[in-house]
């Protein structure tokens, strides 16, 4: 029971860096967007 509860949270905050990254990402695409203009 223990197990799979700190199971789901290792897998909850293996999400969210997942997505922190995603949305990094997309910052700096935007970013390279606006520095280039005309793509």
């Amino acid at each position: 029971m223990q197990r799979k509860v700190n199971r789901s949270d290792s897998d909850y905050h293996y999400g969210e860096e997942k997505y922190k990254r995603n949305v990094y990402k997309m910052m700096l695409e935007c970013k390279q967007r606006e520095v280039m203009p005309g793509i």
